[in-house]
């Protein structure tokens, strides 16, 4: 093996097994705690984009309030928001406030609860500017209000913050859209190993989970750059 690719190999097993340590950690905090968060998502500058709000609370939900705040250059379809399945008993209401900003209530007049756990709220989705920047973009979730049976407000800050990530075509393993394919493409890859529903553009070969064939997918590209 010459000498440039065996030390860019031996670079990716050791921030392979970092990345390992750092994932199971996460994983570890996963499902703690009452908070919503967006899924990340993927998108080509100019094209559609579609992913979906979560719900994380230790106890059952009867409604909640909420604030989006989508970067620039995304359009947010408000018609097109949906509640999931899981909220079949809720009402949706959702309200522009201005600065690519919606206010978003989930309510029922029946006293129905969500039962605790990692459930899907609603589906969203809109298009990218066809000038928005490649990288990742946040979408911002504030003044949350989640209320529970005795209708306290139990919301906690998300773990962390979702995006849209803005990819280069024909680059699908550049995970974070910086122009190469590297070490920090692998923690997003492995964040997510295992996943089998909602996986998002972190499943390279499109089987619905993540799993060894994206990572081998990912080692094929690995340490190259997107043009």
């Amino acid at each position: 093996m010459p000498l440039i690719k065996r030390t860019s190999f031996m670079r990716l097993v050791a921030t392979w097994l970092l990345a390992w340590a750092a994932s199971w950690a996460a994983q570890a905090q996963d499902g703690e705690g009452n908070y919503l968060h967006f899924e990340t998502a993927t998108a080509l500058a100019g094209e559609a984009w579609s992913s979906e709000i979560r719900r994380v609370s230790e106890e059952p939900i009867k409604g909640m309030q909420f604030d989006v705040t989508w970067p620039e250059g995304v359009a947010f379809d408000m018609d097109a928001m949906a509640l999931s399945p899981e909220w079949g008993a809720f009402q949706l209401s959702v309200s522009a406030l201005g600065d690519n900003t919606y206010r978003v209530l989930v309510f029922n007049f029946a006293g129905a609860t969500v039962p605790e756990g990692d459930v899907g709220v609603a589906q969203v989705s809109g298009t990218m500017s066809v000038d928005v920047a490649a990288g990742a973009h946040a979408v911002v979730l504030s003044d949350v209000i989640l209320s529970n049976g005795n209708n306290e407000n139990v919301a906690e800050d998300p773990l962390e913050v979702g995006s849209i990530v803005v990819t280069s075509a024909g680059c699908p393993a550049d995970l974070n859209a910086d122009g190469a394919v590297g070490s920090a493409d692998l923690l997003l890859l492995l964040a997510l190993f295992g996943c089998t529903e909602n996986c998002g553009y972190i499943d390279l070969n499109g089987d619905g989970v993540v799993g060894v064939g994206d990572l081998l997918d990912f080692l094929l590209a690995f340490d190259t750059t997107c043009g």
